[in-house]
């Protein structure tokens, strides 16, 4: 359910797209739910992490979200203060995000609605994510990546990914990255695996491409392909284990996520908000 940041770093970021139950709102996002009845559905509101990573560093965001109804319309990241708006299309997939300093990202989609590119432009910098699917699945199978920095830096990264037999839980990401900045060429191959408890929340969710975009061109990290909550992950670096996260959860007392935490690596807190309240 977890995936690392860019080059390897252990920014992990806990949202859900997958339902042990099949209701859903009015986008057809699923709703989590632990098979019964939700009376009421809260939003997120902010969203808070703490990762430390490999080799010595740590990294902290803060993200606020804005709704219409139940639609999302905009985030903002508290350290720049910019705002970033969202646009739909009639079949309510994300089309567009704008950033208030000018970047704008593109989204494309196959016959199936499935999401099939992102695209980032701001001045010079491009980044283009592309999602390879199984015929029948509507998890991806594998994520390429590719970002240019004006003439000199190119980073490219595929990412493959194995499911448990339920096709939503992420036992393994492998991937594989290359960076060349005009004079050096860089290679790093990072294997992540998870485990999971059996607690599900009735987490009212993102779009799923939003999700993809925080991971893939953000860079918060978090691919969320899981019905579960992470209870461990472990990364290894180039062969070499340098991380291992044993996660406790806590809820409160409609059983949303409230709080996560992995020792003194890691913790990320989550904020609702109810339906028609901001």
């Amino acid at each position: 359910m977890v995936r690392l940041g860019r080059s390897a770093a252990s920014l992990v970021c806990f949202l859900f797209l997958y339902s042990c139950s099949p209701s859903k709102d009015e986008m057809g996002d699923r709703l989590e739910g632990l098979g019964i009845a939700v009376t009421q559905v809260k939003f997120l509101k902010n969203l808070e992490i703490y990762s430390k990573y490999y080799p010595n560093g740590s990294s902290y965001v803060n993200l606020n979200f804005k709704y219409s109804g139940e639609k999302l319309t905009s985030y903002m990241q508290e350290k720049t203060g910019f705002e970033s708006k969202i646009e739909y299309n009639q079949a309510k997939k994300i089309t567009k995000i704008t950033a208030q300093d000018g970047a704008y990202s593109d989204f494309t989609y196959d016959k199936d609605n499935r999401l099939l590119s992102i695209q980032r432009t701001s001045g010079e910098n491009k980044d283009v994510v592309r999602l390879f699917y199984s015929d029948a699945g509507d998890s991806p199978i594998s994520i390429s990546k590719k970002s240019t920095r004006g003439s000199g830096y190119v980073l490219s990264e595929m990412d493959n990914f194995t499911y448990d037999e339920s096709g939503k839980n992420i036992l393994q990401i492998e991937s594989k990255t290359k960076v060349a900045d005009g004079i050096n060429v860089s290679n790093k191959y990072v294997v992540s695996t998870y485990a999971y408890d059996k607690k599900n929340s009735p987490f009212k969710l993102f779009p799923k491409e939003f999700i993809l975009f925080l991971c893939t061109i953000e860079h918060i990290g978090g691919y969320a392909l899981s019905a579960n909550n992470s209870f461990t992950l472990e990364i290894k670096y180039n062969g070499e284990v340098v991380n291992k996260l044993t996660m406790s959860s806590l809820y409160d007392t409609d059983n949303y996520l409230t709080y996560q935490k992995s020792g003194n690596a890691y913790y990320s807190k989550f904020l609702y908000s109810k339906l028609g309240k901001q």
